[in-house]
């Protein structure tokens, strides 16, 4: 048996696909929502993660989205903006990330 590294933690990280001199001006990309809750008991803290696919940062009306993720308890003040290059790019390199479904009219992973 292969020798295994033992930690206390473990993260994942997303990247942009966007040049890093044109992130700030692509309009596509992920919403990132992060939120944790007390679990009580034996388990610490649950943390949970949400995702919206935004096709237009300029034009749709993003603070809904984000208004929509905060009636689940995510703080709009921690969600984090991914510039990315196209959703099908982002769903094959994150699958974790890409179980899409409508919620009020928004595309939320």
């Amino acid at each position: 048996m292969p020798s295994l590294k033992i930690t206390n933690r473990s993260t994942f990280t997303f990247n942009s696909d966007i040049a890093r001199n044109k992130r700030d001006s692509h309009k596509s990309g992920i919403l990132h929502a992060t939120k944790r809750n007390n679990g009580g008991g034996a388990v610490a803290f649950r943390e949970e993660h949400a995702f919206a696919w935004i096709d237009d940062k300029w034009h749709e009306n993003v603070e809904r989205v984000v208004d929509h993720l905060a009636q689940f308890g995510f703080d709009g003040s921690r969600m984090v903006f991914i510039p990315y290059s196209s959703y099908e790019k982002w769903r094959y390199r994150y699958p974790h990330g890409c179980k899409l479904r409508k919620s009020q009219g928004h595309n939320i992973l």
